[in-house]
């Protein structure tokens, strides 16, 4: 949606989106790089396998971010995901375990600098 004109309709008619996958079927949060083989333990492995190269750099200053607020990748990216767009996209994660949904609400315990949205952004619009 940032690239096809649909979050800027968004925003010009006050409309919130929510955000799909906001954690790209746990691409963002890191542990397929960390860890490549949980691919064969997933149905979508092979969609998730296709973003993998793209997601690297993304997936590499979400850690690196991380570390200063003592964050998790994924809290990284709902945290900018959350406050970049304002109040036109709002974020549900899934979570399959009650430990995904405490680190998912770890994401409101810090807050990203513009410098640090900024990058995000433009990393991720290679990894779209």
């Amino acid at each position: 949606i940032e690239s096809n004109g649909v979050l800027v309709a968004a925003r010009e008619l006050g409309v919130t989106v929510t955000a799909y996958t906001p954690l790209g079927y746990g691409l963002l949060t890191g542990k397929y790089h960390r860890d490549p083989a949980l691919f064969s333990q997933t149905r979508r492995g092979f969609l998730l396998r296709r973003k993998f190269e793209s997601s690297r750099p993304v997936v590499a200053a979400l850690e690196e971010i991380g570390e200063k607020y003592d964050a998790l990748p994924g809290q990284v990216a709902l945290n900018w995901l959350i406050h970049f767009q304002g109040q036109t996209v709002v974020a549900i994660p899934g979570a399959t375990r009650a430990e995904h949904a405490r680190e998912s609400a770890g994401a409101m315990d810090f807050r990203l600098s513009e410098e640090e949205m900024n990058r995000l952004d433009q990393l991720s619009r290679g990894f779209l």
